[in-house]
């Protein structure tokens, strides 16, 4: 069916810097997602004018692969059994661990110190079940985006994001250390 259309619409995250995020080139988005979706769909194709990006959040994904709005998606999803009914899924091409990012100024050095706190978290990811289920006292901050977490935690809305991190691109986690306002603790 894709071939036959000639057009292949491909997934990527939206707003994660080194990973993949909007840009004015002409394929919509840069980074390391957006630069392997357009191999993968010059390799379906067999050319590159028919790839088309579309920016998609977290709890889009498997919503818009169901739907039919995107043919697949290349982003950082935790393969699990519930979400291997629902689709399809590639062998993983990136190893990634769960953490949480805190001020550098942070005191806290275990998760039950987060008790009562608020936590940022990516809705729909699969973190957020987790946190829910181990450490249900801690207030989880949902946000539509990945890179909402983030911000929360610049504005001090939050005492700490959990991420993934990536061994693949780096990106986010170096980009964060570097002025030392942040560190990593892996959970």
């Amino acid at each position: 069916m894709i071939r036959q259309r000639r057009v292949v619409r491909i997934g990527v995250s939206p707003d994660l810097p080194g990973i993949s995020i909007r840009s004015n080139i002409p394929a919509g988005f840069k980074g390391a997602e957006a630069s392997l979706a357009l191999l993968v769909g010059k390799a379906l194709l067999g050319h590159p004018t028919g790839v088309q990006l579309v920016g998609v959040d977290s709890p889009e994904r498997l919503v818009k692969l169901q739907a039919g709005a995107i043919d697949l998606a290349i982003g950082q999803i935790t393969i699990t059994p519930q979400r291997q009914r629902l689709v399809d899924f590639s062998i993983p091409y990136v190893t990634a661990y769960e953490a949480l990012l805190l001020p550098a100024t942070s005191t806290i050095s275990s998760l039950n110190q987060l008790n009562g706190q608020s936590v940022s978290v990516a809705d729909g990811s699969a973190s957020q079940p987790r946190y829910q289920k181990q450490w249900p006292l801690i207030r989880l901050v949902a946000t539509p985006s990945v890179s909402g977490g983030l911000e929360l935690l610049r504005r001090g809305a939050v005492v700490a994001w959990a991420y993934v991190i990536s061994s693949r691109a780096g990106g986010e986690e170096g980009h964060l250390n570097k002025n030392q306002q942040s560190e990593m603790v892996q959970v």
